[in-house]
């Protein structure tokens, strides 16, 4: 278990890290670490956050991972502001920003979502911000995909459901991470993506991702 070093100062701020991917938190933590004096330990599940969360007093911000493994509930981020409502908490994701801020906004002291590709400047401002107790949700301007900004998806062409759907199956996830996220059933997935496919005009996963991927992704 990760835990606070006996070096740790009480002036640093305490982070906690809590996503499933190793790469994404050695990233955060040499960003973090670099940006400012910070205090990290980590997680990588349900399990280990509320652990870290129990044991460690001094959290003064959790960077969560909407997407973290554990169970299989799909309301586990609000069952676990009902068992820890102090800390404050900035989601990280690669969702759609707009479909994570409608979700989770109510939730008490989640203060706002950043997007995991964000650059080290911006993750440094949303933390001080959060730390700050100042909100980081992103307007509604900001949460429009560059994509759909540039007409490769217009908002014309879907439907609001469509479009969340048609994102997240254009970033890899099958049909039941994409039933999770949203809290549809399969079922209903398939149909929207039965009809993502016939307005567009593409009959596959991979068609749909080219069709999507924003002009200056690469590739």
């Amino acid at each position: 278990m990760n835990t606070l070093p006996m070096h740790a100062m009480p002036d640093e701020p305490v982070l906690l890290i809590a996503d499933d991917h190793a790469l994404i938190r050695i990233g955060l933590r040499t960003q973090l670490t670099h940006l400012g004096h910070f205090q990290v330990i980590e997680a990588w599940d349900q399990p280990s956050l509320h652990a870290c969360v129990a044991r460690e007093p001094r959290i003064d911000l959790i960077l969560l991972d909407v997407m973290m493994p554990g169970s299989e509930d799909q309301h586990w981020i609000e069952s676990f502001r009902q068992r820890f409502p102090e800390p404050r908490v900035l989601l990280i994701t690669g969702l759609p920003l707009d479909q994570v801020t409608r979700r989770y906004r109510h939730l008490p002291n989640v203060l706002g979502v950043i997007d995991k590709s964000r650059s080290s400047a911006e993750l440094r401002k949303a933390v001080d911000l959060a730390l700050a107790g100042e909100p980081v949700w992103p307007s509604a301007g900001m949460v429009a995909p560059a994509y759909e900004k540039k007409g490769h998806l217009r908002a014309a062409t879907l439907t609001e459901r469509q479009r969340e759907v048609a994102m997240l199956v254009a970033s890899g996830l099958s049909n039941r991470d994409v039933a999770t996220s949203l809290d549809l059933s399969e079922g209903t997935v398939k149909n929207h993506i039965k009809d993502i496919f016939r307005a567009l005009g593409v009959t596959n996963r991979t068609q749909l991702a080219l069709r999507v991927k924003p002009p200056d992704a690469g590739g």
